[in-house]
Parts: C-alpha cells; sequence; structure tokens
C-alpha cells in the first residue's frame, strides 16, 4: 500500500458518497440516498444482526461495505436501465476487481465481493438480503416523508429476500416504523 493507490482508491469512495440511488431517483424522490450511505446501511444491519442468523459479524460488516464498490464505475443499475443480469454481473465485477487491484494483495476485499455477488457464504447471503432490507425500510421512510411511489421498491425487495430468518426481521409495511 502506498499513498498514490490509497488516493485512488478513495476517489472511487468518494464517487459513491456523491452517486444518488437510481432506484430513487426514478421515482421522483427528492434528495435519495447516496450509494455510500446505502452501504453504510447495510453494514450496520450486518453488524446487528450477523450473530442471530449465524454469521461473523466482522465478516458480514466488510462485506457489506464492499458490496456497492463497482458502482463507482459502472453507475447505479436498475432493471429499468435494461442491461441483462449477466452483462451487469460482468460489469461489475470487471470494476470491483479495477478498484480493488490496488488496495487488496491478498485478495480479501475481491473475496469479500464475490460473497455477495455469489452468495457464496452465511456472510454473504445474509448481506444479499440485508441489501433489501435497507431498501425496503428506506421505502418506508421515504413514503412516511410524502414519496409514495417508493413503495414499489419495498414490494421488491419483499418478493427477493431469499432467507427466512432475514425475511422475519423485516417488518410488516404497515407497521413498519
Amino acid at each position: 500500500m502506498n499513498a498514490q493507490r490509497l488516493e485512488a482508491f478513495f476517489a472511487h469512495v468518494a464517487a459513491l458518497k456523491r452517486l444518488p440511488r437510481t432506484g430513487w431517483v426514478q421515482r421522483g424522490v427528492p434528495d435519495p440516498e447516496s450509494v455510500a450511505a446505502h452501504s453504510f446501511g447495510v453494514a450496520a444491519l450486518a453488524a446487528v444482526t450477523a450473530s442471530a442468523v449465524g454469521a461473523d459479524p466482522a465478516r458480514a460488516v466488510l462485506v457489506a461495505v464492499i458490496h456497492d464498490v463497482a458502482e463507482a464505475l459502472t453507475g447505479d443499475l436498475t432493471p429499468a436501465d435494461g442491461v441483462p443480469g449477466d452483462t451487469k454481473r460482468r460489469r461489475e465485477e470487471q470494476a470491483a476487481r479495477r478498484i480493488l487491484a490496488g488496495v487488496d494483495p491478498n485478495g480479501t476485499l475481491m473475496a469479500a465481493w464475490l460473497d455477495y455477488a455469489e452468495r457464496r457464504t452465511p456472510e454473504g447471503r445474509l448481506v444479499k438480503d440485508l441489501d433489501k432490507i435497507d431498501m425496503a425500510l428506506q421505502a418506508d421512510a421515504y413514503a412516511r416523508e410524502g414519496t409514495p411511489a417508493a413503495g414499489t421498491l419495498r414490494r421488491s425487495a419483499e418478493r427477493t429476500i431469499q432467507t427466512a430468518a432475514v425475511r422475519a426481521l423485516l417488518p410488516p409495511a404497515e407497521r413498519a416504523p
């Protein structure tokens, strides 16, 4: 690791701080959260839920922090963008490898990204589902703030959570705080 590599990596991190989540923009949410804010939300959820579902909290947080790093180069692609899933996956892996190349000499970060993308481990499966829970809870918050169209993403999230133990953690929409 050297200062130049760290600076190059941070440029990608900084881009995620400024990149609004596309789904919220498409639904007219004023001042939508950034990809980095979303990643923080997923990491926080991982920290407090991992032990309860038999996953390693530290590993789950690492997977959560790194899971959307590729979007610094690919953008936050949604189904509305019309990019086929296999193409999106390939682009994101190439972007993640490029971003992490100078700061991941042991491959730990790339392995965490692959855990998420491929649901390889309990932590990868957990974070994949927490990504959807974060979206659902954020949709509830935006709906309470006056953007009812955000509710479509909550319903999408509910349909795609694959782990029963994680699904049980999502409050019903009518009871969401």
